[in-house]
């Protein structure tokens, strides 16, 4: 085919176009070859197809007449027949002529006549015919490359899998012989590109789009096939550097730009500059495709969804779309698409506008499921309630038999919701909704399709919806928030620019109470969008959730700064009275929640309000918590009357009626049990009033066992894994653990995958001291798969036991399973490594250094992450003490080992992590005074009591220092101030007894004794009993001493101490004569026999020394 060859770039552009249906393209590039080459039969013949296929048949028709070459004339002739049958009246006698005509061409007609005809009739969507043909030339030359390369993409697109999984043969055919053939087409390796695609192999589809770069650098609809496939791929990096590339070759490229836009809105979340691009889009299209109405209708329709409701996107598509609806105004499915995108406009609930449009569309097309759909969509907004019930009655027997969908599924929840129905019913019907919606998701790769079918703007209403029954209370079920989840893991995956996506996200994340994802999500909508105020105020509540009211009102005034229609959100002032609850604001709180039950749509719900039933509930209870707190028991009974009123018929009754009980249960506690009984299993909110129920059962009544039968009623009628682990929480609270045990497991085996549970279950046995079980019941939770924690309760009740070698192998384990680079995977790691550092240090000191050191490495590197994301003060201070104790803990193992350098280097190390750390600078501090370096010492102590007026060891340290000195007069200061803050400081009181002593002044010691015992409300302390004797025996009181230090020297603590003294006194008494009788307790019935004073001394001496300390027999 040597007439193809000569104009192989141009002709593989033109067919290009053709299957793209960019016609007005094909005149382009028609006009762009006469000019280099001059005029062809060929070129005249793509001229007036695309005529044609743009509608203007007449002038298509008389172009085609003017042709007349051996190599065209067949397709020509099909062209003028297809001409005449798409004409409003057909010319039968001259169709009838015209195929007469067309079998005596194909008489005589030649490959390359076949070939042409076959590629019209391919173009038009006659699969069969085309086959036909092309298999003619295919049967006079089998290596026919064009032919082979046609007959691949007509078997590829004819619909038929059994002939699209044979079309790849037809182009391995040609690309086989790569290396002998001088020219391959592009559309070969498109082909069998395409071939990968449909079949999701999108890599092997990529590496055959790049070797036809190569081969054609200059055909720029390559990179557009580029494109794509590195969109499915999720390769932006590729997406970007492919669109850049075709924006160099051609500017005006519509596909190019078409994917920018997709690109700024997607990943990057550039709203405006995405509505800008689009705008480029609009004029490209008017100047190169002025008559393309699908273009213009496709277009429209992908950035529509794309919008997620922003109204400068849906500006522009609306303009798209009228530009498709004045070039075919009788196209149904194009009004169809105005009603959508003026249902996308709408704010509130009125949708008149839209539901005239679809009702123009179902005129123009009597049959449109989707016109049908969007009028029931109207009524329901518009609460023309019964109209929409029969419609929607007819609808689903329509789709019994064309399939279901997730929109019919959306509209009967919605349906339910407007007519009051049981709650569970419409979380079912939710469900299903997200189930089938998420189906199109699996089916699709990322790309305009998928935005089409995926529609995140309907995406969106969705999760909202189901977020509405997914209260942050616990009361619906775990089911919605799981649907939630799959549909914002599915839209953030695929378009991370999405700033409403990933508001809901964290929104989700909130609920659940993750509130470190919820964070990082966040933090992504700041990074898009810094003056988004949903995301301000969802900021506020985690700070919040984390108790740091002042970042909440730092959030809650951003907030307003950005947009001050926020003062006229009810949620506003609700976080507004939440933080000033957080800093015991009472009035404040009470203040902000009388203005949010001001604004319209919190007492009576209006049409453009978006506050949920269940926000407006929250203001009423929690005002009447408040009324509560200020002991104004009429005015909270007078808004809980007046919420019973207002939601009287709703799902929220029910969750009055359990705040009207909780306010009932200070005064009337069966009137709030009666109240509570009300609630029935059916009804929402059931969970909840069980608990409550509970409640005042146990602190009200103190009934333990009715406190468990509310817990046992809720698992008999509501069997899930939830209830079940409240029921196991219920009995560890009146400590019934065994009980306890077979509720979580229970809970388990209906949520085998919940390891919080799991954990529960296994220290519940660990309670029962049952550590075999435990063990064993942990292993096969880890086995099974559970959270990672799992493996650590397991691993520190083997430290427990002391079973180092099975801590050893549990630990070593899980660091090897968690291998990922994220936040919390290093945190659990920290974790590991200091556990396996304990275990090490018993016996390899030098290993446990090494395993704190990379436990060091690891915490600072989760520091830098915190410090890096908005996170509260709090939050960066546990982090910062962490990685300081790590320091910490080093440097005790430093000074185990003698090396006192290199522990102050860690304690200073720490001092950088955390300025002024408490526990660093007193551990410093120690070791000074252990090794005599006093003045450093001192230093530390004083930098320790700078901060801490009062810190006691410090203080002690101090005075320590100064008798050390022979400062007594500075030492005895410190200790009576010591005393004077904590008389009952028997450290300080025993040094200053003997400070007292040295000075000559040991009466005035009596007197922080008697403060001493004035302090003591119980049985005397054994250190008071030690500085008696102390106080007795530099008195010269030997025989009261020994009784004082008798009654002390069983202690823990003072014990040694107080042995040390009686020994001390027995071997020098003083002259004093002493007996046995005091020792009565470690003397034995020989010691009677023994003579003589001193004898007597030093035999008590030995038995002392025996029974406290029997290795001293060995010295004897």
């Amino acid at each position: 085919m040597a007439s193809l060859e000569n104009d192989a770039d141009l002709l593989n552009e033109i067919i290009y176009y053709g299957r793209e249906k960019l016609y007005h393209h094909i005149q382009k590039a028609v006009l762009e070859g006469r000019r280099k080459k001059g005029g062809t039969p060929l070129l005249a013949f793509w001229n007036a197809f695309s005529l044609m296929m743009e509608g203007s048949l007449a002038e298509a028709m008389q172009e085609f007449k003017q042709i007349n070459h051996r190599d065209v004339i067949l397709c020509t002739t099909l062209a003028l027949i297809h001409c005449h049958k798409q004409s409003p009246t057909v010319d039968r006698e001259t169709v009838q002529k015209l195929d007469g005509r067309m079998r005596e061409e194909r008489k005589t007609c030649g490959e390359m006549g076949w070939y042409h005809a076959g590629m019209f009739l391919w173009m038009v969507g006659r699969h069969d015919k085309a086959r036909e043909y092309i298999a003619r030339v295919l049967k006079g030359s089998p290596d026919n490359v064009e032919a082979c390369t046609l007959y691949g993409w007509i078997d590829l697109t004819c619909g038929r899998d059994s002939l699209v999984k044979k079309s790849v043969d037809y182009f391995d055919r040609v690309l086989v012989k790569k290396d002998t053939l001088s020219y391959i087409p592009p559309d070969c390796f498109l082909g069998k590109a395409r071939f990968f695609e449909m079949r999701n192999e999108f890599a092997g589809a990529l590496d055959l789009i790049n070797l036809a770069i190569v081969d054609h650098l200059e055909f720029t609809p390559i990179l557009v096939e580029k494109c794509r496939v590195s969109l499915a791929l999720k390769n932006w990096d590729q997406f970007t550097d492919a669109t850049q590339r075709i924006l160099g070759q051609s500017p005006t490229s519509i596909d190019a730009h078409r994917y920018q836009a997709l690109w700024l809105q997607c990943k990057c979340g550039k709203t405006k500059e995405a509505a800008e691009r689009l705008g480029e889009v609009i004029e490209l299209i008017d100047r190169l495709e002025p008559r393309n109405h699908r273009l213009c209708y496709e277009t429209s329709k992908i950035f529509s969804r794309m919008a997620a409701g922003n109204q400068l996107i849906l500006q522009q598509t609306a303009a798209l779309l009228e530009r498709a609806r004045t070039l075919a105004p009788a196209a149904s499915d194009y009004v169809t698409e105005l009603g959508c995108q003026a249902l996308m406009r709408v704010k509130g609930s009125v949708a008149r506008d839209a539901e005239k449009i679809f009702r123009e569309a179902l005129k123009l097309d009597e049959t449109s499921v989707s016109a049908l759909t969007g009028i029931i969509w109207c009524q329901l907004l518009n609460g023309e309630l019964e109209d929409a019930q029969q419609q929607l009655e007819f609808l689903t027997e329509l789709q019994s038999s064309i399939g279901q969908s997730s929109d019919l599924y959306y509209l009967h929840a919605l349906l339910a919701e407007k007519k009051a129905a049981p709650t569970m019913e419409i979380m079912e019907k939710l469900c299903e909704a997200q189930k089938y919606h998420s189906e199109w998701a699996k089916k699709l790769p990322l790309g305009f399709d998928y935005f089409i079918q995926f529609n995140p703007h309907f995406t969106l209403l969705l999760v909202k919806f189901l977020m509405k029954y997914a209260s942050e209370d616990g009361l619906s079920s775990v089911k919605m928030l799981n649907s939630c989840e799959i549909l914002l893991e599915e839209l953030t995956g695929k378009s991370p620019g999405l700033i409403e996506g990933l508001y809901l996200t964290s929104k989700l994340w909130l609920i659940k109470g993750d509130l470190s994802r919820a964070q990082t999500g966040l933090t992504e909508c700041v990074k898009l969008d810094p003056t988004y105020s949903p995301a301000l105020l969802l900021s506020a509540e985690l700070a919040l959730k984390k108790g740091d009211y002042m970042l909440c009102r730092q959030h809650l005034d951003e907030g307003l700064s950005h947009n001050f229609e926020v003062r006229e959100s009810p949620h506003y002032h609700l976080l507004r009275s939440r933080a000033c609850m957080l800093e015991n604001n009472i009035r404040g709180a009470k203040d902000a929640l009388v203005t949010a039950l001001g604004l319209p749509g919190v007492k009576k719900q209006t049409d453009n309000s978006n506050i949920t039933a269940a926000e407006r509930s929250v203001i009423f209870i929690e005002l009447c918590a408040i009324y509560t707190r200020l002991k104004k028991p009429a005015e909270a009974m007078a808004i809980v009357t007046e919420a019973t009123t207002i939601f009287a018929g709703t799902s929220e009754q029910f969750r009055i009626s359990v705040a009207h009980a909780d306010l009932l249960a200070a005064t009337d506690v069966d009137g709030a049990l009666s109240l509570l009984r009300t609630i029935t299993p059916n009804d929402p909110y059931y969970v909840i009033s069980q608990q409550k129920m509970a409640e005042i059962y146990l602190k009200h009544r103190k009934d333990r066992r009715m406190y468990i039968k509310c817990f046992e009623d809720l698992t008999a009628n509501v069997s899930t894994a939830q209830c079940f682990d409240l029921l196991g929480d219920a009995l560890m609270t009146i400590k019934e653990h065994g009980r306890a045990i077979d509720a979580y497991q229970t809970a388990i085996k209906k949520d085998p995958h919940n390891g919080q549970m799991a954990s529960k279950a296994g220290k519940a046995m660990i309670r029962t001291h049952n550590y075999s079980r435990a063990i064993t019941y942990y292993e096969t939770a880890v086995k099974l798969g559970k959270q990672t924690h799992l493996r650590y309760d397991l691993a520190e009740l083997h430290m427990k036991l002391h079973q180092y070698e099975k801590v050893e192998k549990v630990v070593t384990a899980a660091l090897e399973s968690e291998t990922g680079e994220d936040v919390h995977t290093r945190q659990v790691r920290v974790k590991f490594l200091l556990l396996q550092a304990q275990v090490s240090e018993k016996s390899d000191v030098q290993r446990a250094l090494d395993l704190l050191n990379v436990a060091k490495e690891q915490q600072a590197k989760v520091l830098r992450a915190y410090q890096s994301t908005e996170s509260t003060a709090t939050e960066l201070d546990e982090q910062r003490q962490k990685a300081a104790d790590i320091c910490c803990y080093s440097a005790t193992l430093f000074i185990s080992r003698r090396d006192h350098e290199a522990a102050a280097r860690l304690y200073q190390e720490a001092l950088l992590f955390m300025d002024n750390y408490e526990r660093a600078l007193v551990a410093l501090a120690e070791m000074y005074l252990s090794m005599d370096n006093l003045d450093a010492c001192h230093q530390h102590c004083t930098t320790i009591l700078r901060h801490i007026t009062d810190h006691e060891v410090a203080t002690m340290m101090i005075a320590e220092v100064q008798f050390r000195k022979e400062q007594y007069d500075l030492a005895t200061f410190h200790f009576e101030q010591l005393l004077e803050k904590a008389p009952t400081h028997f450290e300080a009181l025993s040094r200053i007894i003997d400070l007292m002593r040295r000075l000559g002044k040991l009466k005035d010691s009596e007197e922080f004794m008697k403060q001493a015992e004035k302090h003591i409300t119980v049985t005397i302390p054994a250190g008071l009993h030690y500085c008696k004797g102390l106080y007795k025996r530099y008195s010269g009181d030997p025989t009261e001493a020994l009784q004082c230090f008798n009654l002390a020297r069983k202690d823990k603590e003072w014990g040694e101490r107080a042995i040390c003294q009686m020994i001390d006194i027995c071997l020098y008494p003083d002259g004093e004569t002493l007996g046995g009788e005091v020792l009565s307790a470690v003397e034995s019935d020989s010691d009677a026999d023994q003579h003589g004073y001193e004898d007597m001394a030093v035999k008590t001496a030995e038995r002392l020394l025996s029974v406290h300390c029997p290795l001293a027999c060995l010295f004897k």
